[in-house]
């Protein structure tokens, strides 16, 4: 009632195409009116904007494969029966291997010369670094590359936040967790 009152011609598009859409559901499991009641976006009072975003959207998209799934099997089970092609997934994240390539590209650039530039798609090959971990030459090369990244930080929180942070400090810096899986 608050919707149709405070935003009546919005309101009458939504329910054209719920109309429209409770039409294509009666269609296609006739006199099933659990699956009306799950499905339609307004039914019993009820301003549904989840199913409203299925079936105007074009794409439904879980955030991580698990979520995907859950999405189709579970929550979202009738709409994927009737809209499979709009169930897909695009995870919500990034690999470890893209986070240093372009969060850290002088430590990205270090790592391929000394391994190749397999690591970018196969995380596992950096493990050829631990030829490297008793090297002082890379030790050297290494707490440059951390030292520089340090300034840059330092630099860039000057210059937005108007504070000076010491290089040569401590820093414990998360921006986003890394899923071990990803």
């Amino acid at each position: 009632e608050i919707f149709q009152r405070l935003l009546p011609r919005v309101y009458q598009i939504v329910d054209e195409i719920n109309r429209r859409f409770v039409i294509q559901i009666n269609e296609r499991y006739p006199g099933n009116e659990d699956k009306v009641r799950k499905m339609a976006i307004l039914y019993d009072g009820q301003v549904k904007m989840a199913n409203m975003a299925i079936v105007a959207g074009y794409s439904v998209n879980g955030v991580a494969k698990l979520h995907t799934e859950i999405l189709k099997n579970q929550e979202l089970h009738d709409f994927y029966e009737m809209f499979p092609e709009k169930f897909n997934n695009k995870t919500n994240g990034i690999t470890q291997r893209r986070f240093l390539a372009h969060a850290n590209p002088l430590l990205a650039d270090w790592a391929t010369k000394k391994v190749g530039a397999g690591w970018i798609t196969d995380l596992s090959l950096l493990s050829k670094l631990k030829a490297y971990a008793d090297s002082p030459v890379a030790q050297q090369e290494f707490a440059e590359i951390k030292r520089a990244n340090k300034v840059r930080l330092a630099k860039y929180i000057k210059e937005h936040n108007g504070i000076d942070v010491n290089p040569d400090s401590i820093f414990d810096v998360q921006v986003k967790r890394l899923h071990e899986y990803k």
